[in-house]
């Protein structure tokens, strides 16, 4: 559909504050995680390095990232734009709207933006279009080439997708994996979204919490009247 300069140039504009958004999450996961390759190690779901922190993005946000920026140059490049800012808000909800469920999530403020941007671009596809703009035809079919490619590309994305979860389900215990689909305690919060408190293990995706001092109890004085190192 064709919108209008003005709405195009709004729509590149509240996709640009959208991808700066993600690229902040990511640059501070990237000091916290220590390097790029860490942090795609994290994203894979090795989990093994706890110590220096847990990232807050997911595999999703580079995802997003590079949606973003597609978006904002189609917005800038062509007055069809209204499908692919219609496409970005839609996925942004989708993606962002289960952050909002999780208790003290420290990134509210963030996931609470990105849903008011994405609604812009909602708004910004409806009602960009020219008033007097005539009947538009139906949009043509894609060429072979290009629609094959992404029909490959989404097959591999969705096997890739079921290939996970049946590893995750052999690997993690009945109740967690009903969990990840139910919302359940025993697992990590969305993307953005810290881990619940009320996580009881660490299957993969799920950093415990470390124990505090007081939790071990009074020390025992050793057979030297000293107290034995805890553990």
């Amino acid at each position: 559909m064709t919108v209008t300069r003005p709405a195009r140039l709004t729509g590149a504009a509240l996709c640009a504050a959208l991808a700066l958004t993600v690229a902040v999450w990511i640059l501070q996961d990237l000091a916290v995680l220590g390097s790029p390759v860490d942090l795609a190690r994290y994203w894979a779901g090795d989990h093994r390095f706890p110590t220096r922190g847990r990232s807050a993005t997911s595999p999703l946000d580079p995802v997003l990232l590079a949606a973003y920026a597609a978006t904002a140059v189609a917005a800038l490049r062509s007055p069809h734009a209204a499908s692919a800012l219609a496409a970005a808000g839609t996925a942004t909800l989708a993606l962002r709207l289960p952050g909002l469920w999780a208790a003290g999530n420290g990134a509210l403020v963030t996931a609470l933006l990105e849903l008011a941007l994405a609604a812009g671009l909602l708004l910004t596809a409806a009602v960009g279009r020219p008033a007097d703009a005539p009947h538009e035809p139906r949009p043509a079919r894609p060429r072979t080439g290009p629609a094959v490619t992404a029909g490959i590309l989404l097959a591999a994305a969705a096997l890739l997708l079921a290939l996970g979860e049946l590893y995750r389900a052999g690997a993690l215990p009945l109740e967690a994996t009903v969990d990840r689909f139910t919302g359940g305690r025993s697992v990590v919060a969305p993307a953005l979204a810290p881990r619940p408190a009320g996580c009881r293990r660490s299957p993969p995706g799920c950093t415990a919490r470390p124990p505090s001092p007081a939790s071990y109890g009074p020390a025992t004085p050793g057979p030297s009247g000293s107290s034995p190192p805890r553990s």
